[in-house]
C-alpha cells in the first residue's frame, strides 16, 4: 500500500524496477509469483489499448474525402452558353443554362417559354464544345453529355405537333337565292339581297302554336340609321389658325335715346360734365392688333408641340430599327456558324449519300487543281 500524498507507480514501471533488480531480487520475486502475474496483466491491457491507437489515423481519412468532395461539388456548378436554333425556321436564341440541369427539364422550360403542347419539342445534334448525334436524352445532364462550365455548344430544336384548327363560324353571304311557290304551284327563284345589322335588335316576345309546337317571334324593322362620316379635322392647320374673321351686327346690343337743341327747344346745360377717360382709348384696331399677337404666341406653342410629338416619334422609330438590325445581324452571324459547323461536321463524319457525293467533288476538283 503506498503512503498517503504519494501517487502509485504505474503498471509499466512497477516492472522496470522488479526487473532491475538483478539476482538480489530473485527470491522475492519467487516467493510473491502469484503477484507478479496480476501486474504484468495491465501491461499486456495497455499495449492492446497502444496497439488500438494506430487506426485512430484512419479516422481523419474520411475528412479528406469530405473536402474532396465539397472541391467537387463546387467544381460541377456552373453555366454554360447554348446556342437553341430552331430548324426549320432558324430563329436563334443564346442562354445561359446551368450544366447539371437535365435535357428533360430545358426541355419543358423551352416548351413553356414557347407556349406549345408537352413532349412536341425535340433537342437534337450537340455541337460545339461536345460532340452528340441525334435526339438527346431526357434523363442526362449537361455534365454528363460532356459539357464543362464556361464552355460553349449549339443545340437544334425541332417542333412536331398537331394543332386542332377550329371549325369556321358561318358567314352569311350577301344575297340568297330562295325557292318560292306561288299559289298555282309553280316554282320561282327569288334572289334576296342581305342587309348587315348596324344595331342589335331588341327581343320583343312571341307565342307559340299550340296545335303544331311553332314558336313564333315578334319582329320590327325599319330604315337603317344613316352613317356618321369619319371626318377627322385637321386641328393644327395654319389656316385654321391664321384665319381672318369679321363681325358684322344689324342691331345695337342696347337701345338708348337723345335729345338735341333745335329752335324753340332750349337745354338747360349748366349741370352737364365733361367725362374723360382715365386710361388711353382702347380702339378696335388695338383690340384686333392684341388677338392677332396671342394667336401668334398660341400658335408657336402648338406648333412645337407637335414637332416635339413628331421628334419622339421619329426618335422612338430610329431605335426600334436599330435594334431590329442588330437582332437581325445577330441571328444571320448563329444561322451561318451552325451552317458552317454543320458543313464541317459532314466532311469530318459522312454519314449520307450526299455527304459522301461532296467529298468525292472536293477531292476531284482538288486533283485536277493539282495536276
Amino acid at each position: 500500500m503506498a503512503e498517503e500524498g504519494e501517487v502509485p507507480p504505474a503498471p509499466g514501471d512497477a516492472v522496470a524496477a522488479e526487473g532491475g533488480e538483478g539476482a538480489e531480487g530473485a527470491a522475492p520475486a519467487a516467493d510473491g509469483a502469484a503477484p507478479a502475474a496480476d501486474v504484468t496483466a495491465p501491461v499486456a491491457d495497455d499495449a492492446d489499448i497502444t496497439a488500438g491507437a494506430a487506426p485512430a489515423a484512419d479516422v481523419t481519412a474520411p475528412v479528406a474525402d469530405d473536402a474532396d468532395i465539397t472541391a467537387g461539388a463546387a467544381e460541377a456548378g456552373g453555366e454554360a452558353s447554348i446556342d437553341l436554333v430552331i430548324l426549320p425556321e432558324g430563329y436563334g436564341q443564346t442562354k445561359q443554362i446551368d450544366v447539371m440541369r437535365t435535357v428533360g427539364q430545358i426541355r419543358a422550360e423551352l416548351e413553356t417559354e414557347l407556349s406549345i403542347p408537352e413532349n412536341s419539342l425535340f433537342l437534337m445534334n450537340l455541337s460545339g464544345a461536345a460532340e452528340v448525334r441525334d435526339v438527346l436524352p431526357n434523363e442526362k445532364t449537361l455534365r454528363e453529355l460532356g459539357l464543362k462550365p464556361g464552355d460553349r455548344a449549339g443545340i437544334e430544336l425541332r417542333i412536331n405537333y398537331y394543332q386542332e384548327q377550329p371549325a369556321e363560324e358561318y358567314a352569311m353571304p350577301d344575297a340568297l337565292e330562295l325557292k318560292v311557290v306561288n299559289d298555282r304551284g309553280e316554282e320561282k327563284m327569288v334572289t334576296v339581297h342581305v342587309q348587315r345589322p348596324v344595331m342589335e335588335k331588341p327581343y320583343l316576345g312571341g307565342y307559340r302554336n299550340k296545335g303544331n309546337g311553332a314558336m313564333y317571334h315578334h319582329a320590327v324593322t325599319q330604315t337603317a340609321p344613316t352613317q356618321k362620316k369619319d371626318i377627322h379635322a385637321i386641328r393644327f392647320h395654319r389656316e385654321a389658325q391664321t384665319y381672318e374673321y369679321r363681325t358684322r351686327s344689324t342691331q345695337c346690343k342696347c337701345d338708348n335715346g337723345t335729345q338735341m337743341e333745335k329752335v324753340g327747344l332750349y337745354i338747360d346745360s349748366t349741370k352737364d360734365k365733361i367725362m374723360q377717360p382715365r386710361k388711353p382709348y382702347f380702339s378696335s384696331a388695338d383690340k384686333a392688333a392684341l388677338i392677332m399677337e396671342k394667336c401668334v404666341i398660341i400658335q408657336c406653342h402648338a406648333r412645337g408641340f407637335v414637332a416635339r410629338r413628331r421628334t419622339r416619334q421619329l426618335r422612338k422609330a430610329k431605335h426600334e430599327r436599330l435594334e431590329l438590325d442588330a437582332r437581325e445581324t445577330e441571328r444571320r452571324q448563329l444561322e451561318a456558324d451552325l451552317r458552317h459547323k454543320r458543313e464541317v461536321e459532314r466532311r469530318m463524319h459522312p454519314r449520307t449519300f450526299e455527304d459522301f457525293s461532296v467529298l468525292y467533288k472536293e477531292l476531284e476538283a482538288w486533283r485536277l487543281n493539282e495536276a
